[in-house]
């Protein structure tokens, strides 16, 4: 993420008063790295 992307990408899940269910972590990678 190079460029004006990282300036104006929001980097965070948003604040909420209480829990809204569950959250998924996800991580693109070139095909073939491990």
């Amino acid at each position: 993420m190079g460029g004006s992307c990282q300036r104006t990408w929001e980097h965070c899940v948003p604040k909420t008063a209480r829990a809204t269910g569950p959250r998924i972590s996800i991580q693109f990678r070139p095909h073939g790295v491990q």
